[in-house]
């Protein structure tokens, strides 16, 4: 006997081929379900404003907003931890 780990790439290709492999009788087939990952309320955040930041990205490039360059960025950043009570001077 041999076993094989098989990985689709494609979501929408994985039922035909799990349909194919079972019409052949000398195949075992089950299918294993992704391992679920943890995340951390921290990590959600970061993720949120990551999406928030390509989304903020793809209306920039389509002329829809302007974004910050880096200087406002940085400034608004200060005043943040300014207003947090951190001194960077």
């Amino acid at each position: 006997m041999s076993e094989f780990l098989l990985t689709v790439k494609d979501e929408s290709k994985s039922r035909f081929i799990m349909t194919l492999l079972k019409e052949f009788d000398y195949v075992n087939v089950r299918r294993r379900k992704a391992e679920s990952v943890k995340v951390s309320s921290e990590d959600k955040r970061i993720l949120r404003n990551l999406k928030k930041a390509v989304e903020e990205v793809n209306l920039a490039r389509q002329g829809k907003i302007e974004l910050q360059d880096a200087f406002e960025m940085i400034a608004e950043l200060r005043e943040e931890l300014k207003n947090e009570g951190y001194h960077a001077d």
